[in-house]
């Protein structure tokens, strides 16, 4: 089954609601009774921040950020794995009620450290110290117009194209990547390209299909699927010799994990480094 058969939508969270601790709900309410814009006060000053969505707090790696909602999907590099999202104390509840949190799959902001923010499509989550009370208020605000910048000038002058492809390719996806969707991958593995076959000179006679080119690889990592020092994999991207990816997907026609295997994109084949590959490896 080739990855873009169907339209499955683009989800690029995936919700598990769980409980929190009382004392978790406590130090939640306690940062909603400091965030003043739940519902009307986040007026942004500049020309991205988009604020009147009640925001909420995120942590992610030992980190806590809060949310702003942009007027534009935030210029992402590569997906860093999954973080935890507290629901928004923006309604009434009964005494004692504790609040929900999801799992929230984020990304890197392109130029921008994760240490300062991370992203899920307009979501720019901002990085907070837990230890001061910082307001939702147009500090916050101009930093995430700051971020918001240096990631524009990062993705280059044809960003904005780049998201209109990015989002019809998501579309065209049976499935967008996530740490969950990764995990449900046939075969994964951390190579090398050794050598590419164009589509027109693969051999029908051996059983390959014409339609894809296929590449050699040199396996520095298998995650899933595999246990050789090489691997042949139909690929749906242009590859250079010498070129170390991230390679994850399924036999084309069902089977074993190498039966005929093919890299399927959509974020389940990238550009390898040591942060993703961390990433990857915990997934499986």
């Amino acid at each position: 089954m080739s990855p873009r058969d169907s339209t499955a939508g683009h989800p690029t969270t995936t919700a598990r609601p769980s409980r929190t601790s009382v004392a978790e709900a406590v130090a939640a309410m306690f940062l909603a009774a400091l965030v003043t814009g739940c519902g009307g006060a986040g007026q942004g000053t500049g020309p991205t921040s988009g604020a009147a969505d009640c925001p909420v707090v995120l942590t992610f790696d030992g980190r806590s950020y809060t949310s702003v909602t942009m007027d534009e999907p935030v210029p992402a590099g590569q997906p860093l794995g999954t973080g935890t999202e507290l629901e928004c104390d923006d309604i009434p509840r009964a005494p004692g009620e504790a609040l929900s949190t999801y799992d929230v799959d984020v990304t890197q902001v392109l130029g921008v450290p994760a240490q300062d923010a991370v992203a899920s499509g307009r979501l720019l989550y901002v990085r907070v110290d837990p230890n001061s009370a910082v307001l939702y208020d147009s500090r916050l605000l101009a930093r995430a117009d700051e971020l918001m910048a240096k990631a524009r000038e990062a993705a280059g002058p044809d960003s904005a194209a780049s998201e209109t492809s990015a989002a019809a390719e998501a579309r065209d996806c049976v499935e967008v990547m996530t740490t969950a969707t990764l995990a449900g991958r046939a075969f994964g593995f951390d190579g090398t390209v050794l050598s590419v076959v164009p589509a027109a000179e693969v051999d029908e006679d051996a059983g390959d299909s014409p339609a894809y080119p296929l590449a050699t690889f040199e396996v520095h990592k298998w995650f899933a699927g595999g246990d050789g020092g090489s691997v042949e994999v139909k690929i749906q991207r242009e590859v250079a010799i010498g070129e170390r990816l991230l390679v994850s997907g399924e036999p084309l026609f069902g089977g074993d994990p190498l039966d005929d295997p093919i890299a399927w994109e959509c974020g389940f084949t990238v550009e390898h480094s040591d942060a993703t590959a961390d990433n990857w490896r915990t997934a499986w």
